[in-house]
């Protein structure tokens, strides 16, 4: 690693640098500011135009508490409430059916909260600094701002958030061990201001928060610390309620601290920075800590000793903060913090030579991923690990009828499968936890269940308070969604032991597919259905609420596939004894299922009836989950149908339905579309636009609006998607490329099955391919020590067989790639070349 990227780039003036951005005048709203994080702590440095402000947010820190997820609707206590509804959706009584569901109904779902901002205010005499430049360095996870003095000295300021070696899990979340945490200094927020001039610079600052505080001195002068009080509820802007923000006696406190480095003369409100001096603050958190709830494990610290203190114990955290400001070597500090990130950074890169925004922008993705990712972090949220609204827009809580699944369906092939299991960790705690307990109190029904909007604690029950539209707030598919995404992540780096730990999910799910599913004369219905947050019009009115919406179908195959699939392998493995008594029920009712059909103007039916949409141009396209992110779209005349259905949409939409626009496009094979959409998803953003309208902000954030993290990662899906395709071992060869995209490099695209692919193309054909068998034969795994692999590589009708043996590499030239073999060629043909492997990168949490 060289230790110059600590430094670097920060008077970078390239606009569209691949892996960095570079801003020119100062932040004037929070989506402008620059993100930083390392899973745990979020911060955003809003480099304004006199001073910058670093607006902090931990990933645990949500207001309600772990009995939040247990409160039950009023449908709880009537036992006809489903069968009310099914027969009025038999007669079609569309509104008796959706005035029923509001019966199901709890209030909300808990919100992800901001903690607080720590302003920093810089003078020298009496002339504040005055804002120059600004920048983030994707690859060292660095933010940079410079500031003038009025004698045009510089005033640099330098933000990073160190990652932490290991970290107490939230209090409901198992606390597994952790090898892949990286080493440090724990974690903290570290924030350096250099002074370049002849004069000394004073520093205010000022911490203030939307949440209820108390600011404590703590035996030293150069230490704060903060108590916050989280609120017991949080109630979303939508709904209407006398307090949307409320405080209780079993509210959650969470410890931060601040310290400044022992050159100061006074306390941390005031620094002074002498003339060609610089000095750091430090910024810890403590996790939320419940009344009620056992102090989590000890923490320890990179020099490799246990630390005598817990994460709370504010003498503990304060130490901590002080140990970091005086440590003698921040650049040594910084380097190492550079270090960990890399290994995660370095995984994977893009070049699109015509295209150098969007391939800043799939840095950009891989950045925030990355920078919202730790083994013992809970899952990304609407806003991943930042937000400074109370209440935030949409609790920026997680969304699971498209916003979450979108969250992590790249990052497998990014290299970053390791971030997967922040999500499956949650969802299998869910599922036999708050999920259970309303599958059973709700529906009297076996298994899991969870509904469209869910969040820490795993809420459950559809929310609205009784006077939610049921198109956004009735969804009971949320479990199944997650759990398959949760299968084809696992199954993406043949990790068997996550298959063993994602059986209660799995099994769980399938216990309530086979309960909810109906036989009416030999045809499957669900029942009530809906096409989330989309209606149909009937006479003129707009209706939600039907029977086997196209959803529902393509979810329910999956599913079944998934179970199946993971039952014949844990039973191989000892792991299972017998087929489970609802599986072969299950399956049987879901091959009963009616096939999704096509309309007469050619579209693929999002209902069961030929109702007409009472929003033609809607952001949802869920009856197109079947062509991506699964794959049962596949009959050439299905596919267009399915395209036809996405250009109805028109061309405008949010960030993320933008994405997953691109992906749509790319797995139908519409160049046209992934061309147009991702110049969509760049475009500036407009908040003042009105309507749904994506595109991003100057921090590259991508905008609802306002920002969602959502439309950042799914675009990584969309351009993956258009460079390589996988199925049942073929892997295609830019099948969805633009013209526009013709010359470019992808390294480290992580395919199924531990094979990993670099390939660079000219002219849009393939110039040169590497493909290696990350597997090793000394693997633990038994799924990982599979030896050999076979492959087959499509392009543009001719198709190469290639076998790897495990940890080996072979090289293949384009002039290879556009002839057909009729036979396999092996590692001594002399179609290719081929060397030793490096080592293959260690497997996180079973993941590539």
């Amino acid at each position: 690693m060289n230790g110059n990227r600590a430094t670097k780039n920060h008077l970078d003036t390239n606009a569209c640098h691949p892996h960095a951005l570079t801003l020119d005048s100062p932040c004037k709203q929070w989506v402008e500011a620059l993100p930083l994080g390392n899973g745990i702590i979020g911060v955003m440095e809003n480099a304004a135009l006199h001073r910058i402000s670093l607006d902090l947010n931990h990933h645990a820190a949500w207001s309600g508490e772990p009995h939040s997820a247990y409160s039950l609707p009023p449908a709880a206590h009537n036992p006809a409430w489903l069968h009310d509804v099914r027969s009025a959706l038999d007669v079609e009584d569309y509104e008796g059916a959706e005035t029923l569901l509001t019966t199901t109904q709890t209030t909300h779902s808990q919100a992800f909260l901001p903690l607080g901002a720590l302003r920093i205010t810089g003078v020298t005499g009496d002339a504040p600094l005055t804002f120059a430049t600004r920048h983030l360095d994707f690859a060292t996870a660095t933010a940079t701002a410079q500031y003038t003095t009025a004698a045009h000295d510089t005033i640099i300021h330098t933000t990073w958030v160190q990652r932490a070696d290991s970290y107490p899990a939230p209090a409901h979340l198992p606390h597994p061990e952790s090898p892949d945490a990286q080493r440090g200094e724990g974690s903290a927020i570290i924030h350096r201001i250099i002074n370049n001039g002849a004069h000394p610079v004073d520093i205010h600052l000022e911490f203030s928060s939307q949440l209820k505080h108390a600011l404590h001195h703590h035996n030293t002068p150069t230490t704060r610390h903060i108590d916050l009080l989280l609120p017991t509820d949080v109630a979303p802007t939508h709904e209407n309620t006398a307090e949307h923000v409320t405080y209780g006696t079993h509210s959650a406190t969470l410890p931060l601290t601040w310290a400044a480095t022992d050159t100061l003369e006074t306390c941390p409100e005031h620094l002074w920075v002498p003339p060609h001096g610089e000095t750091s603050i430090i910024v810890t958190m403590g996790s939320p800590q419940h009344p009620t709830t056992t102090p989590p494990a000890h923490n320890h610290q990179g020099n490799g000793q246990q630390e005598t203190h817990e994460i709370n114990d504010i003498t503990g955290l304060c130490n901590a903060a002080r140990r970091i400001a005086q440590h003698p070597t921040p650049h040594e500090l910084h380097a190492r913090n550079i270090t960990a990130h890399s290994e995660l950074y370095d995984r994977c890169s893009l070049h699109l030579g015509n295209q150098p925004a969007l391939t800043r922008q799939f840095h950009m993705g891989r950045y925030l991923a990355i920078s919202g990712w730790h083994p013992q972090a809970l899952p990304l949220t609407l806003q991943g690990l930042w937000n400074a609204e109370l209440p935030p827009p949409w609790s920026s809580n997680y969304t699971l009828n498209i916003n979450t699944p979108m969250n992590y369906w790249a990052l497998p092939h990014v290299g970053l499968g390791c971030a997967t299991g922040n999500l499956q960790r949650w969802l299998i705690n869910v599922a036999t936890g708050p999920g259970a307990h309303a599958a059973k109190q709700l529906y009297d029904a076996p298994g899991f269940v969870l509904h469209h909007n869910s969040d820490r604690w795993g809420h459950p029950t559809p929310v609205g308070a009784g006077e939610g539209d049921p198109a956004w707030s009735y969804w009971p598919l949320g479990g199944i969604w997650l759990t398959v995404e949760a299968w084809r992540h696992t199954t993406h780096g043949n990790d068997a032991e996550g298959l063993r730990d994602l059986w209660p999910a799995l099994e769980g799910a399938g216990q309530f597919a086979a309960w909810w599913l109906q036989d009416r004369d030999g045809t499957t219905v669900s029942s009530p259905s809906t096409s989330p947050e989309h209606c149909f019009t009937v006479g003129g009115t707009a209706h939600s609420v039907s029977q086997t919406a196209t959803m529902d179908i393509y979810l329910f195959r999956e599913l079944a596939n998934a179970v199946r699939h993971t039952t014949n392998h844990l039973i191989e493995q000892g792991d299972l004894h017998e087929i489970p008594d609802w599986l072969v029920p299950l399956e049987k009712l879901v091959s009963h299922l009616p096939e999704p059909r096509i309309t007469a103007d050619g579209q693929l039916a999002e209902w069961l009836h030929d109702y007409p949409s009472a929003e033609p141009t809607h952001r949802h396209v869920s009856h197109l989950i079947g062509l991506y992110p699964l794959r049962h779209i596949t009959a050439p005349h299905e596919v267009t149908a399915a395209l036809a259905s996405m250009r109805a949409r028109g061309p405008e939409s949010t960030g993320w339905a933008l994405a997953w626009r691109i992906a749509l496009g790319a797995r139908a094979r519409d160049t046209h579309s992934v061309e147009f959409f991702a110049a969509q998803a760049l475009r500036p953003a407009q908040d003042n636009a009105g309507g749904h309208r994506g595109g991003i902000y100057p921090s590259l954030l991508s905008a609802h609006p306002p920002f969602q993290i959502d439309g950042n990662l799914g675009l990584l899906a969309g351009v993956c998607e258009a460079l390589v395709d996988t199925n049942n071992g073929d892997i295609e060869l830019l099948p969805a490329l633009p013209a526009s995209w013709g010359d470019g490099s992808i390294h480290g695209i992580v395919l199924p099955g531990h094979v990993t692919l670099t390939m660079t193309w000219h002219n849009s054909v393939p110039h040169h391919v590497t493909i290696t068998n990350t597997a090793t034969i000394a693997a633990t795994n038994a799924a990982t020590s599979n030896k050999t692999v076979q492959r087959h590589l499509r392009f543009n009708g001719h198709s190469t067989t290639v076998t790897i043996p495990p940890g080996e590499t072979v090289q293949l030239t384009g002039e290879t790639l556009q002839k057909t073999t009729t036979t396999t060629i092996n590692l001594g043909d002399s179609a290719m070349t081929h060397r030793r492997a490096t080592p293959p990168r260690k497997a996180t949490n079973g993941h590539n």
